[in-house]
């Protein structure tokens, strides 16, 4: 009863603070709509433009339901009015109006950025992101919220999901928050597994960065009630494309661990830990993205002692922003400070809708 009145108390606090998350996150100001985009095959599309990522151009037409991504490499013109956040694969960021303009040759610099001092031109394949500069917290957000359900007759085991993340974004730093919920139930036995993680970037000097990492886990599999890791590291982008991402940071991590009480003589523990981890993430067309997180804390108050957390995901388009999910997770604990099991590991599947 314990934990099903925890459950509901936690579900109470995630609908209140998504209530006041939206409500705060409203737009004071709407982007216009008479961006013009023309495709290498003469489509001409009026719209407003809302981002480029993963080499995928997001446009919004005024007759159009929902906002729909058009392929970055089969563009031959951009014409805005607007003025937009721009970041290079070099990592350079830029603010200011931006133009696509054909191309006359693979050399051909056909991408002009004007910011308040003199334009930039560079490559149309050098263009990482671009987004709007707008008002309103939300106009700056992109994520998703995913849900999954697994169940087996043959051994009465069933498993639920529920998962989500968003991304804000402006020309100096990067907010990154995601986390997930997992029940499950086999014969007669019941876990569950939370996690919180938040990511604070601000770039300083092309290609580096800081960042601020917070993590929250709960894991009945471990024994764990709660562990909270506090931490700063310098960061450094190692590749970036218009469809790949990969990065590396390294730091310093505080973390405080309860453990479930009679597990071991000391059920909380405090401990400083290094952390060296690294971010990858590619984007193919209409078809599939990966995505993954590796860190590892060598314990600095416990020698010997490692921990590694890892979060794989498998995405592939089903229609529009609707997405499936594969993901596969993992915690493994070298040493445990208490008699509790070493390792955390599930695979699960989900359909997801992106915003």
């Amino acid at each position: 009863m314990s934990r099903l009145a925890g459950s509901r108390s936690l579900v109470r606090h995630i609908v209140f603070a998504s209530g006041a998350f939206i409500c705060v996150s409203t737009p004071m100001m709407a982007k216009r709509k008479d961006d013009v985009v023309i495709m290498k095959n003469g489509d001409h599309i009026t719209c407003e433009i809302q981002r480029l990522e993963d080499g995928v151009l997001y446009v919004n037409p005024s007759y159009a339901l929902a906002a729909y991504g058009v392929d970055w490499a089969e563009v031959e013109r951009v014409e805005s009015k607007d003025t937009y956040t721009v970041v290079l694969t070099n990592g350079e960021r830029y603010t200011g109006t931006i133009e696509r303009t054909p191309a006359k040759g693979e050399a051909t610099a056909n991408f002009k950025i004007s910011p308040s001092g003199s334009p930039v031109a560079v490559k149309s394949n050098e263009v990482a992101i671009v987004r709007p500069v707008e008002e309103g917290f939300w106009k700056h957000q992109t994520g998703s919220i995913n849900a999954g359900f697994n169940f087996t007759q043959g051994n009465s085991s069933a498993q639920l999901s529920i998962s989500g993340n968003t991304d804000y974004r402006q020309e100096k730093y990067s907010l990154h928050l995601d986390g997930s919920a997992t029940f499950s139930s086999q014969a007669k036995t019941q876990t569950a597994r939370y996690t919180t993680n938040f990511y604070y970037n601000r770039f300083f000097r092309v290609p580096w960065y800081t960042g601020t990492i917070l993590n929250l886990l709960r894991s009945d599999q471990q024994e764990l009630r709660l562990r909270a890791s506090l931490g700063e590291g310098i960061g450094r982008d190692l590749l970036r494309t218009n469809r790949t991402y990969l990065s590396a940071i390294g730091g310093v991590m505080f973390t405080s661990e309860w453990y479930v009480p009679g597990s071991g003589l000391e059920p909380h523990t405090r401990n400083a830990e290094a952390v060296a981890g690294l971010t990858f993430s590619t984007y193919r067309f209409s078809t599939t993205q990966v995505t993954s997180d590796t860190y590892v804390y060598p314990s600095l108050s416990t020698p010997g002692r490692v921990r590694v957390s890892t979060n794989a995901n498998l995405m592939f388009q089903v229609a529009r922003n609707l997405k499936w999910y594969f993901t596969v997770y993992e915690n493994f604990d070298s040493h445990p400070p208490v008699n509790a099991p070493r390792n955390d590991a599930g695979v699960s599947t989900s359909l997801g809708w992106t915003f």
